[in-house]
């Protein structure tokens, strides 16, 4: 996507705000920041993030490209869909293993790595695509694609 300056503009300081208002770590939930744990404990690794919506959305998506490149600039980002693009709801096809998680979201990590040690245990291979619901309620359904 090609931006004009206004637009540039905008986001550049909406990247200073994001500085300003202090390190990643203290703005963001106990999601990431135990990712970040996990990985200064054991290692980085590549990993495939995919987000899928439940209903049409339109795709607003250079802000957070913009930020994900400031913060993180080796990060390889596929854009599927244009900026302003209306983008139809979508879950990929096929069998997926699934946990229903309870709890808040501090539980996230080891539902993850519960459902993963199933699948290995059951020898069922992830396809590389997971994805998590949310509800109105404390909790998550967690599923992971199998190839």
């Amino acid at each position: 996507m090609t931006l004009n300056a206004a637009q540039s503009q905008i986001l550049d300081r909406m990247l200073a705000l994001v500085e300003a208002a202090g390190p990643v770590l203290i703005q963001t939930d106990k999601y990431f920041t135990n990712t970040s744990r996990i990985v200064a404990a054991h290692g980085d690794a590549e990993v495939t993030f995919a987000v899928f919506m439940r209903r049409r959305v339109v795709a607003a998506l250079e802000p957070v490209i913009r930020l994900v490149n400031h913060f993180v600039p080796d990060a390889k980002i596929k854009r599927c869909a244009e900026e302003g693009e209306v983008v139809p709801s979508e879950l990929p096809a096929g069998r997926a293993a699934h946990l229903s998680m309870e709890g808040g979201f501090e539980n996230l990590p080891l539902a993850w790595q519960t459902l993963f040690d199933w699948c290995k245990a059951e020898q069922l291979s992830p396809a590389g695509i997971n994805w998590e619901i949310y509800g109105a309620s404390e909790g998550a359904e967690l599923y992971v694609l199998l190839a």
